[in-house]
């Protein structure tokens, strides 16, 4: 995180240790409800007006960023950022290695990829 640890493996060691379950995300969600900056659903609203995509690129877990995506209208389908696996009991079981955003520069190389030059 520092320079001295790829992402990737810190993000493996922290999950490894942590071990969240799908309703240890829950909990963590109803806990601490997404805070807006002032003015940035009216932001938000605008772009969306205005028919300019808007894209959410974290390092942090889709579970966590999509009431946040929700709350002001970005598509589901334009967050970029790391899986968690959990197995059929709702417990920790992996993340998706293969996200550009668990590498280290990932989020830069998930903006290259996927979000759309402007015209």
């Amino acid at each position: 995180m520092n320079g001295n640890v790829k992402f990737e493996d810190a993000l493996a060691a922290r999950l490894d240790i942590i071990k969240p379950s799908r309703q240890d995300i829950k909990d963590c969600l109803k806990q601490n409800p997404p805070k807006f900056t002032p003015g940035v659903k009216t932001l938000m609203a605008t772009l969306h007006d205005k028919g300019i995509a808007v894209f959410l690129v974290s390092g942090g877990f889709r579970l966590m960023i999509e009431p946040v995506a929700e709350e002001v209208g970005i598509p589901l389908y334009n967050i970029y950022a790391n899986t968690i696996f959990f197995d059929d009991d709702g417990n920790y079981a992996g993340f998706d290695d293969a996200e550009l955003t668990s590498r280290d520069g990932g989020k830069a190389k998930a903006i290259d990829v996927y979000v759309p030059a402007p015209p």
